[in-house]
Formats: C-alpha cells, structure tokens, sequence
C-alpha cells in the first residue's frame, strides 16, 4: 500500500515539476524558392551550361528540436560528393544561434557534410553537431539534424553553391545570413515595471507593418518565448533580463535586436540580480509540491 501511495505522489511531484520547467516546442516550415539559371560567376559564362549549382529551392521543416534541410537544385543538376563542387545551408533560430550545414574542400576542408551551430551573439564556440544525409547523386540533397535548444524556431534559411570557385549560386547568404538580417526592426523599451505585474511589449518595423510579419520574443534568462508584435509577460522574481525580439516572413526576410527589462519588487525603484528569475515557478504550483510532500511526510509517520 505505501508503494503504491508513493509511486502515486512521485508522479504528482514529477507532474508538477514538468509543467513549471516546461517549454513549448515549435514547429515550422519554410520554403524559398530561387530563379533558374541565375548563376554568378567571374567570367561571362553561358549559365544553363552549369546546372550543377543551380539551386531551385530550400526547405526547411521543423518539428520541435527535430530539423530536415532540403537543398533542390534546378531540372538536371546533381549534388555530387566531389572535390570540384561545394553546397551551404543556413538557418538562423530564435534560440540564438545561426546554423550552417556545408560540404566540400572551401567551406569545410573535407570530403563530409558538416552541421555546425554558431552562437549570433559572438559568445561561446562554434559547436559541431551530429546530421543524417541523404539525396547523394540526385537533385535535392537532405540534411538531418537536432537543435541545440528545445524552444528554437526555425526563422530564416540560405543557401549557397560553388563549382572550382568560378560559379557561385547564392541564395540570400552573404547578404542576409551573415549580416544578421534585413530588416530594420525595434524592440521599444527598456522596459521597467514590478513582479506580479504584466509587462506590455510591443514591436515596430521601419518602412513595413508590423502585421506582415511574424513576431517572436526570446526572455534568455526564462528560456521564454512569446509571440506578436504586441504581447505581455508577468515576471514573478524581480532582476534584470535581456532578450531579442525577431521578425520574419517567408520570403527570406528577417530581422532581430535586444531588449531589456528591469523588475523590480513593490516598493523599490529597481530590480535586483535576477539572472535566473522572471516566470519563476508560480506560487500555486510551488504551494501544490510543498503538500505533496507534507501529504507524503504525514502518511509515513502514521506507518
């Protein structure tokens, strides 16, 4: 009987503990879609003669930390595992990270695809990540691979191919991917308010409307996410946060910027040093596992 009793208030506890620490996994697809026969190169060049790196299309479906790149190449190109051809894709996530997923000798130095996740802030190291490939010596190569972090969303891809350095098919990367976006977007703020009080967010866009575009808001300290242009947030622990606030659309455009928020405990002018705090864990749940665990106390003392 007490086996069974304790199994139950396990559960109850482990319950309680998922929901506070809990984080929503996203789930996303984009698709950019290139012109054909549209290869760069140093010299003049007939382009339909190059239909090797004459990419077509980019997918790229999320499902939580699951994530499938698609690289299509226009009707008769083939993706090859050669030293004269070289392919790149990139993804940039609301988790703070841009991903770069390439082959061949100029972006990787070897014969293998390589994921490689890259912190946007400039912050930490570059980390090498585990990918499945498929599409080898056809039009649409696959790469596979996981994020780093479970609430990251998928907001832009790129991609770029070469043929012996002489013909560069570029679709969005060096103009857009590494500098970070092309929209000019802002955050507002800094924000100040009180825990327990609902603080109002609210993002613009220069030259657009913020309606035509999508809205996400990453609180780093909280690993939150909301999205919207205008959305509000209830910090329940007072400190000092930061975050970045991103906009996109499905045709490639994207930009990103920081916020701050300081909170601060009724009756103080400022907040503290929050560094783990905002959406703490809400005081009903909290309550709930303190009775759990008294429930738990109480029943092995009358055993």
């Amino acid at each position: 009987m007490i086996k069974k009793i304790l199994s139950t208030i396990v559960l109850i506890i482990s319950l309680l503990i998922i929901s506070i620490n809990s984080v929503t996994a996203q789930s996303n697809t984009l698709t950019i879609t290139d012109e054909i026969n549209d290869v760069a190169g140093e010299e003049e060049t007939n382009l339909s003669h190059h239909p090797n790196i004459d990419i077509y299309q980019v997918i790229c479906k999320q499902d939580g930390k699951d994530v499938t790149l698609s690289l299509k190449l226009a009707p008769g190109g083939i993706i090859q595992n050669s030293t004269a051809y070289g392919y790149a894709m990139g993804v940039v996530t609301t988790g703070g990270y841009a991903y770069t997923i390439a082959f061949g000798e100029l972006l990787v130095g070897s014969n293998e695809w390589m994921v490689a996740a890259t912190p946007l802030t400039g912050e930490g190291d570059d980390r090498e990540l585990d990918c499945q490939v498929s599409g080898i010596n056809t039009n649409t190569v696959t790469v596979s691979f996981d994020l780093l972090k479970t609430n990251e969303k998928c907001i832009f891809v790129s991609a770029m191919a070469y043929e012996s350095l002489n013909y560069v098919d570029d679709l969005y990367f060096t103009d857009r991917f590494l500098t970070l976006g092309n929209l000019e977007i802002d955050a507002g703020g800094p924000y100040t308010g009180e825990k327990g009080k609902a603080i109002n967010f609210k993002g613009t866009i220069e030259g657009g409307n913020a309606s035509d575009y999508e809205w996400v808001w990453l609180i780093e300290e909280t690993n939150t996410v909301l999205e919207g242009a205008e959305t509000s947030y209830t910090f329940k622990i007072a400190g000092n946060y930061t975050g970045i606030l991103y906009a996109y659309d499905l045709d490639g455009n994207f930009g990103m910027v920081d916020f701050t928020v300081d909170i601060s405990s009724p009756g103080t002018s400022s907040g503290g040093n929050g560094g783990n705090g905002g959406g703490g864990t809400p005081g009903f749940e909290i309550i709930t596992l303190i009775a759990a665990i008294a429930i738990l106390i109480s029943i092995l003392r009358k055993k």
